[in-house]
């Protein structure tokens, strides 16, 4: 089943993104304004997010949601077809030196970003337009199908996927310099874990990417996904350490969180508000960390 799906997807990315675009425009139509997808979650997220935003604001950026998400998926799909020879043409690398150092002196980094801008389209592409080996952690798909078009699509371009669970034992096996990322704001299911305040809520984050470049001395950057115009994206890199062993403790994952509600605020409407990101309460005994 997941061969013919992806054989049809192929087919469909063919089409230029301008037509790929018409389809999103239809599709946003119809998840907006016909079904409502997620609307009381969306709408619920905004509210909490943003209590100083008035009703007419956050309509607006709930609107452009909707229309980025829209656009994402079909973006992603083009991504099934786009040829190496023509990444450059959809995605820009800003600051390539600051990893490309790491590369040269043979160093493994971790990159952590967020569910912001189009994180699959960019990251299968990136492998392309770095001289580390690109790598991505990842939580299993409780979809088989899912799991498998989603691989295809990560890997056409040479991205090696690694299960969370196996990431420290398989890291530690690397031999070229490799880049490994993980999207961190994913929610973790155990809640025993570090709380801090996040676009006004309380939120868990997951302490897994500290530990384990804390444990391999890895240098930590930030990567931001930034949507310049339909279909084209410009990544900046910003580092978070050299040396993570050298950081105390939570620094990594607190800067991290940061950075990435800062960009949120920016540019609300490029992040995954459909995504059930609150839906755990902090225990009593747990302090937040700010």
């Amino acid at each position: 089943m997941s061969g013919i799906l992806i054989s049809l997807l192929r087919i469909f990315s063919l089409l230029p993104l301008s037509i790929l675009f018409l389809f999103s425009d239809l599709f946003y139509f119809v998840l907006y304004r016909v079904a409502g997808y997620r609307k009381a979650v969306i709408q619920t997220n905004l509210q909490r997010s943003f209590p100083d935003r008035t009703s007419a604001e956050l309509k607006l950026i709930e609107k452009k949601f909707y229309r980025f998400f829209c656009d994402m998926i079909f973006e992603t799909f083009k991504n099934f077809s786009i040829p190496g020879s023509k990444i450059e043409n959809y995605l820009k690398v800003e600051n390539p030196e600051l990893l490309d150092r790491y590369a040269d002196e043979g160093k493994h980094v971790l990159i952590v970003m967020g569910h912001y801008g189009n994180w699959e389209f960019t990251l299968s592409m990136l492998n392309a337009v770095t001289k580390h080996d690109l790598k991505v952690l990842y939580k299993p798909f409780k979809s088989e199908l899912f799991h498998d078009v989603l691989s295809y699509e990560r890997n056409r371009h040479g991205v090696e996927i690694i299960p969370m669970k196996s990431a420290l034992r398989t890291m530690m096996k690397f031999e070229r310099p490799s880049a490994t990322v993980f999207i961190a704001d994913q929610a973790p299911s155990n809640v025993d874990t570090l709380w801090t305040t996040f676009l006004h809520q309380e939120t868990p984050i997951f302490e897994g990417p500290e530990r384990i470049a804390s444990r391999l001395k890895m240098p930590v950057v930030f990567l931001k996904a930034e949507r310049y115009a339909r279909g084209k994206y410009k990544i900046h890199f910003r580092e978070i350490c050299s040396d993570a062993s050298q950081t105390t403790e939570n620094e990594i994952s607190l800067k991290h969180t940061r950075m990435l509600e800062e960009d949120i605020r920016k540019a609300p409407e490029t992040w995954l508000w459909s995504h059930k990101r609150w839906k755990r309460k902090r225990p009593q005994e747990i302090s937040l960390t700010n």
